[in-house]
């Protein structure tokens, strides 16, 4: 597997108890108890999340029991087994997954108004360059 920075890969018999923050991936195997804050998880057939996951895309084929938060995509494979609350902004679910809880769509998050006061100086300063 290609290191890449800022992920995390825990494989299959490692248990990890406690929380977990990075700035990318965590390419979960084995089983993390405690929460996960992270911009993706990709959960394997054999991966188990017991604790709540914030991410902005998630991929499950394992298993996730509390809670799942993808403020983007959450993929739920055939083979994946979510039980408890599941927030997204898009789902896919495939044939055969298993989703035991509640469902909750998320809006997308709308910019404030300084940061549209930001990007509109930001457009006027490129256009009198």
């Amino acid at each position: 597997m290609e290191e890449k920075e800022g992920c995390l890969y825990i494989g299959e018999g490692v248990t990890i108890v406690g929380n977990i923050n990075l700035p990318e991936t965590v390419y979960l195997h084995g089983t993390i108890e405690g929460e996960i804050t992270a911009k993706e998880i990709q959960i394997g057939e054999k991966g188990k999340a017991k604790g709540n996951v914030r991410v902005e895309t998630a991929e499950v084929k394992g298993e996730v029991t509390d809670s799942i938060h993808a403020s983007n995509l959450l993929i739920v494979r055939s083979t994946g087994r979510i039980k408890g609350e599941l927030q997204y902004q898009f789902i896919e679910i495939e044939q055969g997954a298993v989703i035991e809880g509640k469902l909750n769509k998320i809006s997308p998050e709308k910019p404030s108004k300084a940061a549209m006061a930001e990007l509109a100086a930001a457009a006027k300063a490129n256009k009198l360059d």
